[in-house]
């Protein structure tokens, strides 16, 4: 795997494993439904995505999984008020 910028320090790799009951995939074909600018995914100004993560917590999703801003892979957001503790 080859990371831009090269890290400074060493790389220190993990294996979570996490479980979800209810969550939701959002994929990049989705953005213009939910009124977000793919051009703009990827620089700093989060208010629209926050907005998305705040309704989906408040609905009580327990994850999303979205693509990465930064990577080619997606990303598991855990709403950990919505998890059970077990």
């Amino acid at each position: 795997m080859m990371l831009t910028p090269v890290p400074s320090k060493p790389l220190l790799r993990s294996t979570l494993s996490v479980t979800t009951s209810k969550s939701l995939r959002i994929a990049r074909i989705d953005f213009s439904s939910l009124e977000l600018d793919e051009s703009r995914y990827t620089k700093r100004g989060y208010n629209r995505t926050q907005q998305i993560g705040a309704a989906l917590n408040y609905l009580g999703f327990d994850g999303l999984i979205a693509p990465s801003a930064r990577w080619d892979c997606d990303n598991l957001i855990v709403f950990e008020d919505n998890r059970a503790l077990d």
